[in-house]
């Protein structure tokens, strides 16, 4: 199940999913790892940034820039 655009970023609406199910089943960070098919680091940032931020957006990416 996953829900990855080209860049490889996970939608906004699939890590909303994540953070739904982890409070409302309680599940494990390997578990939901296991479930949503995604790693356990990408699990512990969603997360980390969640306390830390409130947020769930992805950090900006650096792009190529003219000279």
């Amino acid at each position: 199940m996953r829900s990855h655009l080209a860049t490889g970023q996970p939608s906004l609406d699939f890590r909303e999913k994540i953070i739904d199910v982890y409070f409302t089943e309680r599940l494990s960070v390997r578990k939901l790892a296991k479930r949503f098919g995604v790693s356990k680091s990408f699990i512990e940032t969603l997360l980390k940034r969640l306390r830390e931020t409130g947020d769930i957006q992805p950090k900006p990416h650096g792009g190529w820039r003219s000279a």
